[in-house]
């Protein structure tokens, strides 16, 4: 889906644009047209592939309540943000990006 070449995130565009999930790229909820026999054939990934930080709760917790989370997705969070929480993500993990 070339027309997607220069979106933000483009993947995610053509993906979504294919499962007919459109919302998300013109804005109208009437775009959002998914097709049965094409949802029938998609896996969905557990929560714990996807969590997004919250940013208004005083210590780092994750929307969907996932307590060890395989991805945390910094979505829409400026890298100004989003540094600090991945820090505070790596210290809280005891992964240490040093080593």
């Amino acid at each position: 889906m070339t027309k997607y070449t220069n979106h933000f995130w483009w993947e995610n565009a053509a993906i979504m644009d294919l499962l007919g999930f459109r919302l998300e790229l013109t804005g109208n909820l009437d775009d959002n047209a998914p097709e049965e026999s094409v949802l029938n054939k998609v896996e969905w990934l557990p929560l714990v592939w996807n969590c997004i930080p919250y940013l208004d709760r005083e210590e780092t917790s994750y929307f969907n309540e996932v307590l060890d989370p395989i991805i945390v997705h910094y979505a829409g969070i400026a890298m100004k943000a989003r540094i600090p929480l991945m820090q505070a993500h790596t210290m809280s993990t005891k992964i240490s990006l040093r080593q």
